[in-house]
């Protein structure tokens, strides 16, 4: 991941690359599912991180929170219930060992450790991660009305059985 954030700075000075003054290098994120949650846990220190989104991959390690104690970045904490997702409780024991910085938690009702990648644009972990990335990057206040606020989109949606806890988000 630390070689992707390197590839787009690079790629975005370069006079060649099609991608040439077209990033905001500025505002980069990471995220990841299941181990790739683990991955980004690991680059979130970076000071180039600006949000962090970790979908059944709670940060921290096996004995403890020591890779959350560098998190500086508001982070998204997505997980399913306790029958269905092995990281249900790794991922609330993230959401309580965070004190220091914006975290939203939210887990579902039946949903699964794999999620909803399967469906068409990623199914509804796609859009709430877009809507995330948007907030917190490029400051989409459209998108962080799924966040915030006692009646945010997420928080209303428990008739699908989202669970949603916040700390410093409001």
């Amino acid at each position: 991941m630390i070689a992707a954030l390197d590839w787009a700075e690079k790629a975005n000075q370069d006079p060649a690359s099609k991608f040439y003054n077209k990033l905001d290098t500025s505002e980069m994120g990471v995220g990841g599912q299941s181990c790739g949650g683990g991955l980004a846990t690991t680059v979130a220190a970076d000071p180039r991180i600006k949000a962090v989104a970790l979908f059944s991959g709670a940060g921290g390690n096996a004995n403890g929170t020591s890779a959350l104690e560098a998190f500086h970045a508001p982070l998204l904490l997505i997980a399913g219930d306790a029958a269905h997702d092995i990281a249900h409780q790794r991922t609330l024991d993230t959401f309580a060992a965070i004190t220091k910085l914006p975290v939203l938690l939210a887990w579902q009702d039946s949903l699964t450790h794999i999620g909803t990648y399967g469906m068409p644009n990623g199914g509804e972990l796609g859009r709430i991660a877009w809507q995330w990335f948007a907030w917190q990057l490029r400051k989409d206040q459209k998108a962080a009305k799924a966040f915030k606020g006692a009646d945010c989109t997420l928080c209303k949606e428990t008739a699908d059985g989202w669970h949603v806890q916040k700390k410093m988000i409001d």
